[in-house]
């Protein structure tokens, strides 16, 4: 590996890392619609019609929900066709996912356009929260939009580290994408912390849930996930794997075996569950894509 620049790399470290911490929500800021979104949603007796008033206030956001909402990837018999059928359909939880979802991908972008760093990230994104649906949902777990929110911000903490170290964090990128080495190993190496750190202090500032929060902090710690028997991550761990083993983002690692992780013995899965939802899975990736970017 090039050591050029570990000189340089001193600089960081915890203190660093603390200073990004007291800066992470000016660094990449919730949408507005999002927080609004989120606040009303915190009401247990939130007014239906003033949530429709606030998605409607953004009609960017309107046209791709009506446009996701009504894709194979909810599968509904019936054309959605307003915002209020979209919430009498789907359920609060469901559009609450779906609009958040929706106000994030406004994130992955430089400029207002996506470049090839934040459309992978963002590919990879979409990746696992729609890998970790289909899991819930084929171990008959009923969490399926918990997890499919979880997969789509568990990588959050790497958009901020693009956007405050934009020169270093993309010649860490370059290094995963051209020569396979592990991003968090690369991060730490480079900063003396990963993006674990960054996305849970993010989340953390956002106010989203504890959920939320424990995504991003634990999604590669397996051992974490297996001792506090915690199914959302558990699944968002697999649903990774099979991404990264598949190249969807922007590394790629055919040498995993997912049969042989501790999860995937710890819940008993067969060698052909695990080739019946990986094929389910690219089939539909394939094919919902580019109605996500």
């Amino acid at each position: 590996m090039d050591s050029s620049g570990k000189g340089d790399r001193k600089e960081y470290g915890e203190v660093f890392l603390r200073k990004i911490g007291h800066k992470v929500g000016e660094i990449l800021p919730m949408p507005r619609t999002a927080v609004k979104i989120l606040q009303l949603l915190d009401d247990p007796e939130v007014d239906i019609k003033d949530l429709e008033k606030v998605v409607i206030s953004d009609q960017a956001i309107v046209a791709q929900v009506l446009k996701i909402a009504n894709s194979a990837l909810y599968g509904y018999a019936q054309t959605i066709s307003t915002v209020s059928r979209a919430l009498m359909v789907m359920g609060l939880i469901t559009f609450k996912n779906l609009t958040l979802s929706v106000s994030l991908k406004s994130l992955y972008k430089t400029k207002g356009k996506p470049d090839f760093i934040t459309t992978k990230l963002w590919e990879h994104s979409i990746g696992v929260a729609l890998c970790s649906k289909m899991l819930a949902n084929k171990m008959k777990e009923n969490i399926e939009e918990e997890v499919m929110i979880c997969g789509l911000i568990h990588d959050i903490g790497k958009l901020v580290l693009l956007k405050y170290l934009p020169d270093v964090y993309t010649e860490i990128i370059q290094e995963v994408y051209n020569n396979g080495y592990s991003c968090i190993d690369l991060e730490t190496e480079y900063l003396g912390f990963n993006h674990t750190h960054v996305g849970y202090m993010l989340v953390e500032k956002w106010k989203l849930s504890e959920l939320l929060s424990k995504a991003t902090c634990y999604h590669h710690d397996d051992k974490w996930i297996l001792a506090h028997e915690n199914m959302h991550l558990g699944i968002i761990y697999l649903a990774n794997l099979i991404c990264l083993k598949f190249g969807i983002g922007i590394a790629v690692n055919d040498n995993i075996n997912l049969l042989a992780t501790p999860l995937a013995v710890q819940w008993n899965l067969s060698e052909a569950f695990l080739d019946t939802l990986i094929i389910q899975f690219l089939d539909v990736f394939e094919a919902q894509k580019m109605l996500l970017f």
